[in-house]
């Protein structure tokens, strides 16, 4: 079964976190605070999307390898196809901006953005390149979400050596694990990196996700359209009206009370919509676009970041050209008024999409097919093959 409504959720996810830090460097890069934007506050909640990220993640991760055996073999094949998935465009993208960064600052990272209890450095450099967990966030921020990512594989690797009935077992286990050392003992989790990362909320919503997978294996496509459509208003009903917990976001804790189970029924529904719908031309574009949600995600910040600069080199060229420097005001992003915003909004958006389009058939389609072929044996179902190769976060 071709899944192409999981796609769809995952463009969908990436779209969110592309307008939400769309909407924040819109508001940084006004001349002043008081300044209106053209994204508003209509988006602040859009790091939403990554949660979604990771119930799809969990979902995907319990229907691939649901009939798999057991078995090393097993682990050693998921986990390469975990690695392969992972790290080769995160690189890309990392190493583009520790280059920029390099050329800007003189360091490959920002050393503003590090916290006590780091190493500084190269090492937190490596670190970041290797998404190793530690207090500050990678240099490539949006890498925050991979570090968990690659928690969820290594502990769902150990499940993968148990049966498939006490991997659930293992799942249960897991999420209780986590609500306990939440309620029970708070500061005793805060206190190590390590745990952090091992007793996170955010693995409630990979579970979550992984249990909804479960649950579709065994029923099929139930009551899919009204399932998708509960699911999607509660989640964006919720996005809406749930208050901040301080800064404008909400706690990770919070995060997964609220997000995890109406995730989990929007993925149920999609992932059984009916063919008719997927047959539907304007639907189609959705799959596609969640092909290139990853490279989506981990380029849209650098994108953002080169338009501003874009608009400088050109507002000076045209007055080398002999240009008024008023009539080509527009272009430099933090000007006073809306034209310059507006160039901003609509040029990052569609930019971010290029971009990401042509990172996904230029570099992320060829390396990982090239890995995949070549260093990894594939699952004999050939569906479940491509969305555990193709599915990322």
């Amino acid at each position: 079964m071709k899944l192409h409504g999981i796609q769809s959720l995952r463009a969908l996810a990436a779209l969110l976190v592309l307008v939400f830090h769309l909407g924040q460097n819109e508001a940084l890069h006004n001349a002043s605070p008081d300044d209106p934007t053209i994204t508003g506050s209509l988006f602040e909640h859009g790091y939403l999307g990554v949660d979604l990220f990771f119930v799809i993640s969990g979902f995907i991760m319990m229907y691939v390898t649901a009939n798999l055996r057991p078995g090393l073999s097993t682990v050693k094949n998921f986990m390469l196809a975990r690695v392969f998935r992972i790290y080769p465009v995160y690189w890309l993208f990392a190493g583009i901006l520790a280059i920029y960064l390099m050329f800007a600052i003189g360091t490959p990272y920002n050393p503003d953005a590090l916290r006590p209890g780091d190493p500084g450095g190269w090492l937190y450099s490596l670190k970041s390149f290797l998404l190793v967990p530690q207090y500050s966030k990678p240099h490539l921020v949006v890498g925050w979400t991979l570090v968990h990512e690659m928690y969820f594989y290594v502990v769902f690797c150990g499940l993968l050596l148990l049966p498939n009935v006490l991997r659930l077992i293992g799942l249960a286990v897991w999420a209780g694990l986590v609500v306990a050392a939440y309620e029970l003992h708070p500061a005793f989790v805060k206190d190590s990196i390590l745990l952090k990362f091992m007793l996170s909320p955010y693995t409630l919503e990979f579970i979550t996700g992984a249990f909804a997978g479960f649950v579709f294996l065994r029923t099929g496509a139930r009551l899919a359209i009204p399932l998708t459509v509960l699911g999607l208003v509660a989640f964006i009903g919720l996005m809406f009206t749930i208050p901040d917990d301080g800064d404008k976001h909400l706690s990770a804790w919070n995060r997964a009370i609220y997000f995890s189970l109406p995730s989990a029924i929007l993925l149920y529904g999609a992932a059984g919509l009916p063919q008719a719908w997927q047959d539907i031309k304007a639907y189609k574009w959705l799959p596609i676009s969640g092909d290139w949600s990853y490279s989506l995600y981990l380029s849209h910040p650098l994108t953002l970041l080169a338009v501003p600069v874009v608009g400088e080199i050109l507002a000076r060229l045209g007055e080398t050209a002999g240009l008024s420097p008023t009539s080509l005001s527009f272009l430099r992003i933090g000007s006073e008024g809306m034209v310059d915003n507006v160039l901003f909004v609509v040029v990052s958006f569609v930019g971010s999409f290029v971009v990401a389009a042509l990172a996904f058939y230029l570099f992320e389609r060829p390396v990982l097919r090239f890995l995949n072929r070549n260093f990894r044996s594939r699952q004999t179902d050939k569906e479940k093959a491509q969305l555990l190769e193709k599915t990322a976060p």
